[in-house]
């Protein structure tokens, strides 16, 4: 009875220490996968101070300007988009609005 005892424990450390070392390895994976190792990985969003309180930024590696940002907001203005289904739902908004007020008057003068 005790070897058993023994071999069972024996077995049970061995798979114990097996677990422990696969949740290790796979700790290292995800961050190799996530790129935190990578040094040639560079950052989304840099933004670095230049002369005379200049900021400068860069997106994707690709720098931006305050006058970048003036001209898109320009041309959001400018567009007039069409979303279909904002006016579908302002329609059945409506639509249900009048059903309930003429429910409403009905009842109102029912009575």
């Amino acid at each position: 009875m005790g070897k058993f005892m023994l071999k069972t424990a024996m077995v049970g450390m061995l798979l114990f220490l097996g677990v422990l070392a696969g949740m290790q390895m796979a700790g290292s994976g995800m961050k190799s996968l996530q790129g935190y190792d990578d040094p040639d990985l560079k950052s989304a969003f840099t933004v670095k101070a230049g002369e005379n309180k200049e900021v400068e930024a860069s997106i994707l590696g690709q720098s931006v300007s305050s006058h970048d940002f003036e001209k898109k907001k320009e041309q959001l203005e400018s567009m007039d988009a069409f979303n279909p289904l904002s006016e579908a739902a302002k329609g059945l908004a409506a639509s249900i609005e009048a059903l309930f007020g003429k429910v409403i008057s009905y009842f109102k003068n029912a009575q």
